[in-house]
């Protein structure tokens, strides 16, 4: 009888529930852990399967980032529309401390958390931490792409305007 064709390679193990994958344009993924940004490159500094520790990829290689939502996203804007808008900062600021060294990636939660926490102190009527807030997102994004953001945290921040009209501008906004 002739020989049994050998077994096919096994596939890689799905990623674990809510670990952050890398997707790249040629087909592959890497977990998010894996890799650190490094000027223009992303390099490899844990094994992955199929790959080699200090292997290099061009960040143009990168698809998106892959991961479930942070229930922190949801629980931010919930207290931003429960009128508790000083709490979202604080609830937020987790994941853009998470995702701040992967900020060039496309799909980083990065910009995600920095516009929940430009609205949070828009709503708030926090214009110090507002300027501030918009001038690091301005640093990292066009100001184009983020134009609605900011017009919207502006209206939000109107002088003179109480922190119940604020809200309601939001929900409003939100639909």
């Amino acid at each position: 009888a002739p020989p049994a064709p050998p077994a096919p390679a096994p596939a890689p193990a799905p990623p674990a529930a809510g670990q952050a994958m890398v997707f790249f344009k040629q087909g592959f993924q890497i977990p998010l852990d894996s890799l650190t940004v490094k000027g223009s490159d992303i390099e490899l500094t844990k094994q992955a399967p199929g790959r080699v520790v200090g292997q290099k990829f061009p960040i143009t290689s990168v698809e998106t980032i892959g991961v479930d939502a942070p229930p922190a996203i949801v629980l931010a804007m919930g207290k931003i529309l429960d009128k508790a808008p000083a709490e979202a900062p604080g609830i937020i600021d987790p994941v853009r401390t998470t995702f701040e060294p992967y900020l060039a990636l496309p799909g980083s939660l990065w910009h995600q958390a920095m516009r929940i926490k430009v609205l949070a102190y828009g709503a708030a009527g926090d214009r110090r931490a507002l300027d501030t807030t918009l001038a690091e997102l301005m640093k990292q994004k066009p100001a184009l792409e983020d134009t609605a953001t900011i017009e919207l945290a502006r209206i939000l921040a109107e002088t003179g305007s109480r922190p119940d009209q604020r809200i309601e501008r939001l929900a409003a906004f939100q639909g």
